[in-house]
């Protein structure tokens, strides 16, 4: 099981982390501070030791994280490595999804099934739901965001684009 690092700190940019499976160019870690591609927010990118991640998503088992590394790494189990995201991209998916609640007040939702423990996004006066994404601490940091589009994807579901200034 991998200790899911971003849940409690998504503001964490980087932490020592040790390699206990390699698969190809998918790497996992015991602990992680990489957000995996899921309910909307792409996963993060950054570095495994000298190593690029180009993605990063979810296992097939709980709690499990699949880093998708450059190919030709040379990573062992065993390993003790620096992981680092991209910090500047995570914090813009943090905004982005953070003012996605503050726009869409999300429909109520079922909270997810078989993930252990649900976290509960909270932004008082406005919206109140489960969600496992990445959040600002202060919707101060969204700064100034304009709604470029919105187009329907169905009955209950819609593609918002916004641009950030």
């Amino acid at each position: 099981m991998t200790e899911l690092v971003f849940r409690s700190d998504p503001y964490l940019a980087a932490c020592e982390a040790r390699v206990i499976a390699v698969r190809g160019d998918a790497v996992e870690l015991d602990r992680t501070v990489f957000y995996p591609t899921g309910g909307g927010q792409p996963g993060d990118t950054g570095r495994i030791g000298d190593w690029r991640v180009l993605d990063t998503r979810k296992g097939d088992a709980p709690d499990s994280v699949l880093h998708i590394v450059e190919p030709g790494s040379r990573l062992a189990v065993g390993s003790v490595v620096r992981i680092e995201i991209d910090w500047e991209r995570r914090h813009r998916h943090m905004r982005f999804h953070t003012a996605l609640h503050l726009l869409v007040k999300t429909m109520s939702v079922a909270p997810p099934r078989g993930e252990g423990r649900v976290r509960l996004l909270e932004i008082p006066g406005v919206d109140l739901q489960a969600c496992g994404g990445t959040h600002v601490r202060n919707t101060a940091e969204i700064g100034r965001v304009a709604v470029a589009r919105i187009r329907s994807e169905g009955r209950r579901n819609k593609r918002v684009t916004l641009v950030f200034s």
